[in-house]
């Protein structure tokens, strides 16, 4: 089975857009199947982690508290790719949500989107 384009979005905002790696040689960001790995915050890890039981998903780790007071656990996609769930949040930010003086990347910078005009149908 193959995604060319799928777009993931979260309940509290914002989303992550994949896609199955690219058989063409000339894909200007050729990624392997099975290289990619991600952290997905949730405001209700049991929840999510109930679901991703339910749906037949093949966890690596089971739901577990961590040392730093998350609640996480993990699983694998059909293409190998790893994704973590859990309630960390990251460090607290600046106050006014300010990025500390820098500037945030343009998508020059972190990599074009490989989709193309490519959608699933």
């Amino acid at each position: 089975e193959r995604v060319d384009h799928a777009e993931l979005s979260w309940p509290l905002g914002g989303g992550i857009m994949v896609g199955s790696a690219s058989q063409d040689e000339n894909d200007p960001w050729p990624l392997q199947p099975g290289s990619f790995g991600a952290y997905v915050v949730t405001d209700n890890p049991d929840l999510l982690h109930a679901r991703a039981v339910a749906a037949g998903a093949e966890i690596t780790t089971g739901l577990h508290e961590t040392d730093y007071g998350s609640r996480d656990f993990a699983v694998r996609d059909p293409e190998g790719n790893r994704w973590s769930f859990g309630s960390y949040r990251g460090a607290p930010r600046p106050a006014g949500g300010g990025s500390r003086g820098r500037a945030r990347p343009g998508p020059s910078q972190i990599g074009a989107c490989r989709c193309g005009s490519r959608r699933a149908a």
